[in-house]
């Protein structure tokens, strides 16, 4: 299964944590809808098929998401040491770099052929 664009970013969003050492699995553990894109700087909005994008961390190591609203489910691990978020779904994975990570904000880096973007995700 190939990745897509939206599964990268949903991957990068969950990698390196500004404070890692304060960070363990459980603040990832609810459901996490996009907010934006965030550019050089810059913040845009989702388009939109993709407002209603999410991605939904369990505590048992499971994650759902949409993208697109196309539904897709897979294993997740948090790695303190590399504060990063690793995805796996139907055999392949992806390790995100997590840049920061409060109750309610969740922003990941995704970089792919020298570009890089980060993805704010917020929750209830």
């Amino acid at each position: 299964m190939k990745i897509t664009k939206n599964q990268w970013l949903t991957l990068v969003l969950i990698s390196v944590v500004t404070c890692a050492s304060a960070q363990s699995e459980a603040d990832f553990i609810k459901k996490w809808h996009i907010e934006e894109y965030i550019y050089m700087g810059i913040g845009f909005d989702p388009d939109e098929e993709e407002v209603d994008d999410y991605i939904h961390f369990f505590d048992d190591g499971t994650f759902e998401s949409t993208d697109k609203g196309t539904e897709e489910r897979g294993t997740w691990q948090w790695k303190n040491s590399r504060n990063t978020i690793v995805l796996s779904q139907d055999g392949e994975s992806i390790e995100i770099e997590v840049v920061k990570l409060s109750k309610t904000e969740l922003i990941v880096l995704l970089e792919e052929d020298g570009e890089s973007i980060k993805i704010k995700y917020v929750s209830n």
